[in-house]
């Protein structure tokens, strides 16, 4: 038996920047989710299945948990045996794929999601089936920040200074002075000449620093928001925000991407050919870290019912 390791990503559900949906709208779609217990989906390249325990009072709350089965149907790799370096078909019946497992919590009180990551279920995949089960409108995964560091960016009285590198993308979004503004209108300046990541700053100048100045903190927290939701395409590397705590003395640098919750335990497994992914255990596991960071989160990421 061999020890691998598994990551434990954690996302709020949220509207995408052009979707009218409100948060307390996506709550109530994930609680009808909760109530089913098992889905099948089939897109071009792969067959996923879910089994789902329901909607329930657990040890800390409401929520459901679930087991996501993607099997891969296409381009599946080849083997090769390297006494005499032969490559082969794999053997597979035309029902069959390679299986990859993700288990996840859903607690629609604020709309949460704990997944684990790097085993190729995406939350997409996820919240895919969500939006075809319940008529929700377009939504994303939206990185949760440590708790105790996104306390502190919002705690800023001050924003002196932001600075994001971001990928050479097409698709992103940018909160602006005029409202949504696509990334790749902002890295436009960049076209023909080959980057592939393009620094954002703005700043204050030194003497509106001195005077006790500061960027909007309005608009710098939409900008913010904004930047962190596309974390799952990788469109952002880098987001520092530079300011001042209310009551503090000195100025402080949130690396906010950095700052991104996660949590990692062990399982084993079979250390050649896998036959089982222990999801019982793995599942178990993803429920005990949920309900430890459960508390902070909620707090953190609280929705106002009017929203």
């Amino acid at each position: 038996m061999a020890n691998k390791k598994s990551t434990v990503n954690f996302f709020q559900i949220i509207p995408k920047y052009d979707n009218i949906t409100s948060p307390k709208e996506i709550r109530e779609c994930l609680k009808e989710f909760g109530k089913i217990q098992s889905f099948d989906l089939m897109d071009s390249s792969a067959y996923v299945h879910s089994i789902n325990k329901p909607l329930e009072h657990r040890r800390s709350g409401n929520y459901m948990r679930g087991v996501i089965f993607k099997t891969q149907m296409k381009n599946i790799p080849p083997s090769m045996d390297i006494d005499n370096r032969i490559v082969n078909k794999l053997q597979l019946s035309d029902s069959a794929g390679l299986l990859k497992v993700a288990c996840f919590i859903i607690e629609p009180t604020a709309n949460i999601l704990a997944i684990e990551s790097g085993n190729g279920v995406s939350p997409q995949t996820l919240l895919k089936y969500i939006r075809e089960h319940t008529g929700m409108g377009s939504v994303e995964a939206g990185i949760i920040i440590e708790p105790g560091q996104i306390k502190k960016f919002y705690d800023m009285g001050s924003v002196y200074e932001v600075e994001a590198n971001l990928a050479r993308v097409q698709n992103g979004t940018l909160l602006s002075e005029g409202g949504e503004k696509s990334i790749s209108q902002i890295t436009k300046s960049a076209d023909n000449t080959d980057t592939d990541l393009l620094t954002y700053r703005i700043s204050v100048s030194p003497e509106t620093k001195r005077n006790k100045g500061t960027l909007r903190l309005g608009k710098v927290r939409d900008m913010v928001r904004g930047l962190l939701n596309y974390k799952d395409t990788d469109e952002v590397k880098k987001l520092k925000v530079t300011g001042k705590v209310d009551g503090e003395d000195k100025a402080i640098s949130l690396e906010l991407v950095e700052e991104r919750l996660y949590e990692e335990f062990y399982y084993q497994v079979d250390d050649r050919l896998i036959a089982d992914y222990n999801t019982s255990d793995r599942l178990e596991q993803v429920e005990r870290l949920y309900i430890k960071n459960r508390d902070s989160i909620l707090k953190t990421y609280s929705i106002d019912d009017e929203g």
